[in-house]
């Protein structure tokens, strides 16, 4: 298996999502650049807060979603890169004749003529050409016919009506090493116990697999026996700093080692205000990194 290093956003938005409990917006952050490498801290412009006494949810509050994008992951997916060359998408070609709506002839002056194939030249005799739809089917191309009745070629069997495709006898394609695991690095002041809201990856815009958000009081955690409201005993413990997912964890999705190097590939993170102790605080972020094993 090989991992990468923790690679950091290059790009830094955050979405102001409005809070339907307590009919406000989300509050915003600040100075996002400082999202990297611990040189420095983005936090919000204003504390998160929770209100002592009943209902206390109706007053939790929320930070905007944090979309960090673009970690421009290698191209170390690659286990071995394309040989020969390959065409696809290549034109159809109908004969009409008589009773039959489609015929494939092989030789003789109504042989298929493919522009895009034909002016290769001679070297085309040998590839393997083949009905897209029908990719288990190849026949082969046998002659290049520079003829004075028209320039054609021929071919071993009838491939099945098009679009086709066609490759070069030493052709091979890339072959991309399988994508196993992504863990998530994040360094976060949690003062007064500030807890996980949405920590969930992100692909074309959209928010894609689990959120691995802490389902319970992520700091200071033997203060709290997770008996309250029956939330769960934390897996793990989550601090000020952690990893979330694993070597082995693709978050619930199936993201391969191609949509990793996309840039719109990332990480959603938020926060919330810590739902039984009473408090007023701002929060920061300085570590925002992903990293991916492949097998």
């Amino acid at each position: 298996m090989t991992t990468t290093p923790f690679l950091f956003p290059s790009t830094r938005n955050q979405v102001q999502i409005f809070d339907s409990i307590n009919q406000l917006n989300t509050i915003p952050w600040q100075n996002l650049e400082n999202i990297s490498d611990n040189s420095g801290y983005a936090s919000t412009v204003k504390p998160l807060y929770t209100i002592s006494g009943l209902w206390m949810e109706k007053f939790l509050s929320k930070t905007n979603q944090l979309w960090l994008t673009g970690f421009n992951f290698p191209q170390a997916s690659v286990v071995s890169s394309q040989v020969g060359t390959q065409i696809t998408g290549i034109e159809p070609w109908d004969y009409h004749s008589g009773d039959y709506p489609y015929a494939w002839i092989t030789n003789g002056n109504n042989a298929p003529i493919f522009s895009s194939l034909y002016s290769i030249g001679p070297s085309i005799v040998g590839w393997t050409f083949y009905s897209s739809d029908h990719p288990n089917n190849p026949v082969t191309i046998t002659a290049w016919n520079p003829d004075n009745t028209g320039s054609s070629l021929n071919f071993s069997a009838d491939p099945g009506p098009g679009p086709y495709t066609a490759h070069s006898p030493n052709y091979a394609p890339q072959v991309l090493a399988t994508l196993t695991g992504i863990e998530f690095q994040l360094g976060i002041l949690r003062s007064a116990r500030i807890e996980d809201l949405l920590i969930q990856l992100t692909l074309n815009g959209e928010l894609v697999g689990d959120n691995l958000a802490s389902t319970v009081n992520p700091v200071e955690s033997n203060m709290y026996t997770g008996e309250y409201m029956d939330s769960p005993v934390p897996p793990q413990p989550i601090g000020d700093y952690n990893i979330y997912g694993g070597p082995t964890n693709l978050w619930g999705t199936t993201l391969s080692s191609v949509d990793i190097i996309n840039p719109t590939f990332g990480i959603v993170i938020s926060f919330k205000s810590n739902e039984i102790y009473p408090h007023k605080d701002l929060c920061y972020v300085n570590q925002v990194a992903l990293r991916a094993t492949y097998a």
